[in-house]
């Protein structure tokens, strides 16, 4: 499992990402399904401006080097 979080949920207008690895990108989706943000940069701590998002779910899919995580976010 890796270990990592994200902050705050529900998020306004930017949503904070830390992990203890490094993620190797991040992929966020809409509800329906649409990729609407994909980040191939090997961090291991980022900031996702959601201002621009309209009111809902979103799921963001995190990779790492041999696992990936998902969760929900609304706003």
């Amino acid at each position: 499992m890796v270990d990592f979080t994200y902050y705050p949920n529900p998020a306004k207008s930017e949503l904070n990402i830390k992990s203890k690895s490094e993620i190797n990108s991040i992929t966020v989706y809409s509800i329906d399904g649409k990729r609407l943000y994909n980040n191939n940069s090997k961090v291991s701590e980022i900031k996702i401006d959601m201002s621009a998002y309209a009111s809902g779910t979103y799921i963001f899919k995190l990779q790492f080097e041999n696992q990936s995580a998902t969760f929900k976010v609304t706003k």
